[in-house]
Parts: structure tokens; C-alpha cells; sequence
């Protein structure tokens, strides 16, 4: 929606449960949403349209670059996707229940999670945008 006018300007559907989140890329260009339908979605910010999907999230966040997603999930796991062609670069295992958010450092060198096991995580992006390892803490 336009403030000053109070014109809508875009309409994101596609989603079949409540939205979550919904977050603009750093410039902004994208936004990336999140829902209860297990699904994270990355659209075009001026017109809609859908540009990617993912399976089985609750949150989703761009890195600081906007080159990389961290989605968090039921499964017990974090992901990292390379926001421009949905891949995925890795899986951050390590919780024994739902991870319920993920969001990366202001440097995005680094991801914390949150989980219903009552445990915060601590990852590092290593050099590789293909790979992440775990902090062991």
C-alpha cells in the first residue's frame, strides 16, 4: 500500500494457511513469507509475483546480503537456500524438537536458532556459501 495515497500496490497470495512473517530483502527487491502451510515463498516485491518456494517452514529470513535464506522448521532443523534459485546449501541439525526461529548475525557469518528443546544453537557460515557447520557449544 502506497502511505500517502493509501493505494494497495500488491496483493502476495499463493499461501493456503495464516502467514507468519513476511520480510523484505536488504534491497528490497524480494520479500520472503512464511506460513502454517509449511511453506516459505519468495516474491517479487514490485509486481507479486511468486519466485520460489520452499517446503516445511514456519520462519524465513534473508541474510543481511540478501543472497541466502535461513528458514526454520518441524523438522527439527534449520535450512540455508541460495535466495536466488531456491537451492539448498545445507541443513543445520542439532535440536530434538521444532525450531521455531532462525535469524542470522548482522554480519551474517553466524545463525541462531530457537526450539521447543529449550535450546538456542549458535552455526557459523563458513566461507563456502555451500556449507555451514556447527559452533560446538
Amino acid at each position: 500500500m502506497d502511505v500517502a495515497s493509501g493505494q494497495l500496490l500488491a496483493t502476495l497470495q499463493g499461501h493456503t494457511d495464516f502467514v507468519h512473517s513476511a520480510k523484505f530483502s536488504p534491497d528490497g527487491q524480494r520479500i520472503v513469507t512464511a506460513s502454517d502451510d509449511e511453506t516459505a515463498r519468495v516474491w517479487n516485491a514490485a509486481s507479486g509475483q511468486l519466485l520460489a518456494h520452499t517446503y516445511n517452514v514456519r520462519r524465513a529470513e534473508f541474510s543481511p546480503d540478501g543472497h541466502r535464506i535461513v528458514t526454520a522448521g518441524w523438522g527439527n532443523t534449520a535450512r540455508l537456500w541460495n535466495a536466488a534459485n531456491g537451492q539448498l546449501l545445507a541443513t543445520l541439525q542439532g535440536h530434538t524438537d521444532v525450531v521455531i526461529s532462525a535469524v542470522f548475525s548482522l554480519n551474517g557469518q553466524r545463525i541462531v536458532t530457537a526450539s521447543y528443546d529449550k535450546t538456542a544453537r549458535v552455526f557459523r557460515v563458513v566461507a563456502l556459501p555451500e556449507i555451514a557447520e556447527l559452533l560446538v557449544k
